[in-house]
């Protein structure tokens, strides 16, 4: 039969030995605990980061644990108690993680916005570049110095080859020379940079009419819708299209001579106004008011309206 002291002093010591496996398992809990708190406070404001972030927080974790094992075990071994012990490796793992995540952090955040700022700037001069080459295309290209304006588009063209501008300026000037192939080119490329820019569709619409009448009336329709309700030029335009269809036609050239009237009651000095207003009544039928038009166009300054008193007012 045992004594009443063997069987105490080996509960005792069973129940020591438990308490030990319990207070480590407390520690190495405390750890988790810390890593899972820590994670979400050293990546706040990280979020850009995107899988860096992650990686930094995985890292952290089994950093945290590393260094905590290494303080628990070794540095602070002569501290007797355990949950002391624990304690005191877990706050220090945990306050030197999270700084060196933060350092971290602020430094790739630093880096990524000097990066950042250093491309913005670069894009900046390359926006101001391509500006000033466009600008300076459509001034050569209005005083017909189309050489000039083709070498300020090409250029324009190599700052930033999504430049819809340089684009219609430069398939406008090869429209002006001759060049219908180049011409169709760059106001392609124009449209499909920028599909809501009537500008190009109405030169195109011009190019196709000497061989694609259908897709001539598309553009000059879609100048129309893109310019809700258009100009007067663009109706003139689509009446001629639509002569095989008389009724259209003439609905066309009504509404272009309705707004050229508004457009001359506004500026009685525009050549361009009673010139247009001409066109659309010659194809009315309306000879004596064409006439009177072009003859008012000459003499606010349009030669070309001369020529065209010549062929139709004799």
């Amino acid at each position: 039969m045992r004594t009443p002291s063997y069987r105490n002093e080996s509960s005792w010591g069973k129940t020591e030995e438990r308490w030990d496996i319990f207070r480590s398992k407390v520690g190495w809990g405390w750890v988790v605990i810390a890593c899972i708190f820590y994670s979400p406070q050293a990546s706040k404001g990280y979020e850009v980061l995107g899988s860096m972030g992650l990686l930094m927080q995985f890292g952290g974790c089994v950093l945290t644990i590393g260094i905590y094992y290494v303080l628990r075990s070794f540095v602070f071994k002569k501290i007797d108690k355990l949950w002391l012990r624990s304690a005191t490796s877990g706050v220090l793992a945990y306050a030197f993680v999270w700084v060196v995540l933060f350092a971290v952090g602020k430094i790739i955040l630093s880096a990524n916005y000097s990066t950042s700022n250093s491309s913005s700037s670069v894009q900046a001069e390359t926006d101001r570049k391509n500006i000033d080459l466009v600008a300076s295309a459509s001034k050569k290209y209005m005083s017909k110095d189309y050489a000039g304006a083709l070498i300020d588009c090409d250029n324009a063209l190599k700052e930033n080859p999504n430049s819809d501008m340089a684009y219609f300026i430069r398939g406008s000037i090869r429209a002006a020379t001759n060049d219908t192939t180049g011409a169709m080119e760059d106001l392609n490329h124009a449209i499909q940079l920028n599909p809501n820019s009537p500008e190009p569709y109405k030169i195109r619409s011009a190019l196709r009419s000497q061989s694609d009448i259908q897709g001539a009336l598309s553009d000059v329709s879609k100048v129309i819708e893109l310019t809700h309700g258009g100009n007067a030029t663009s109706f003139t335009a689509r009446g001629e299209l639509r002569l095989g269809d008389e009724k259209a036609a003439m609905g066309d050239f009504k509404k272009s001579k309705e707004m050229f009237n508004g457009e001359i009651a506004q500026d009685s000095t525009s050549a361009e106004a009673f010139h247009g207003r001409a066109l659309a009544e010659m194809f009315l039928g309306d000879t004596g008011g064409a006439c009177a038009d072009l003859h008012k166009a000459y003499e606010l300054g349009l030669m070309q309206a001369a020529d065209e008193m010549k062929e139709f007012c004799q």
